[in-house]
C-alpha cells in the first residue's frame, strides 16, 4: 500500500520521464517489434494504464523516446543562440554557443544514437515518416541557429543544409564510438572544443604554403 501511495503522488512530469527512459531500455533490448506496453510499464514500475494516458499506441511512445532528447538539446542550442552582449569579444560569443551545443547534442545522440538505427530499420514509410516529420524539422531549427550565428562572425559562404548535417552526422557517429568502440579519452567538453576548432578553423595551418596561391 505505501508503494502505491508513493507512485500516486509522483508528479506527473517524473512519472513521464520515468517511462521514456524505461521505453529506451526495453526497445534497445527487444526491438520496436519485440517490445510490449506491459513491458515498458514493468519497467517504468507504473500501471500500464497510466502508459495509455500519454500516448495512445506504442508508435507515439517510441517515437518521442527517442526524440525527446533531440529536442531537448535543439531547445537549449535555440535558447543559447541569442546575441552576444556587446563587451564580447568578437566571435566569441559564438564559438562558447557552438561548443556547448555540441557538447549537448553529444549527449543527446549517445542516449538515443542505437535507437535511431531501430527506428530507421523498422521499416521503409515508418523511418521515413520519423525521419521527415520528428528528424528533419530539428534539423532546420539547427540551420537557422548556424545561420544566425555565422552571420555574426567572418565565415565564408558555405551551404548551411551541408554545414548541420556535418554537425549531427559527426556526432551521431561519435555517439557509435563511445558505445561500440574505443572511444577519443576526450570529456565532452573538450571534444566538443575539438570538433569546434576543427569546424571554424579547419585542418589547415593558416602560414601553410597550402593555403598561398599558386605563384
Amino acid at each position: 500500500m505505501a508503494t502505491t501511495a508513493i507512485k500516486r503522488r509522483l508528479p506527473a512530469e517524473i512519472r513521464r520521464d520515468r517511462v521514456l527512459e524505461a521505453a529506451r531500455r526495453v526497445f534497445l533490448s527487444s526491438g520496436y517489434v519485440g517490445a510490449r506496453m506491459h513491458a515498458i510499464a514493468t519497467e517504468a514500475d507504473v500501471d500500464k494504464r497510466m502508459l495509455y494516458r500519454f500516448w495512445d499506441s506504442k508508435e507515439a511512445l517510441f517515437e518521442e523516446a527517442i526524440a525527446t532528447p533531440l529536442e531537448q538539446a535543439v531547445e537549449r542550442a535555440v535558447n543559447l543562440s541569442m546575441v552576444p552582449p556587446a563587451d564580447e569579444e568578437e566571435g566569441s560569443g559564438v564559438r562558447r554557443r557552438s561548443i556547448e551545443f555540441i557538447r549537448d547534442l553529444l549527449s543527446a545522440m549517445r542516449e538515443v544514437a542505437p535507437l535511431l538505427g531501430v527506428v530507421l530499420a523498422t521499416d521503409a514509410l515508418t523511418g521515413e515518416r520519423f525521419y521527415r516529420e520528428r528528424f528533419e524539422p530539428r534539423l532546420a531549427q539547427i540551420r537557422d541557429v548556424m545561420v544566425a550565428n555565422t552571420n555574426q562572425v567572418h565565415a565564408r559562404p558555405y551551404n548551411p543544409d551541408v554545414g548541420v548535417r556535418l554537425v549531427y552526422g559527426m556526432c551521431y557517429f561519435f555517439a557509435l564510438d563511445h558505445r561500440f568502440g574505443s572511444g577519443t579519452g576526450l570529456s565532452d567538453d573538450d571534444l566538443a572544443a575539438e570538433l569546434l576548432s576543427i569546424l571554424f578553423d579547419g585542418l589547415v595551418a593558416r602560414d601553410s604554403p597550402a593555403e598561398q596561391p599558386p605563384g
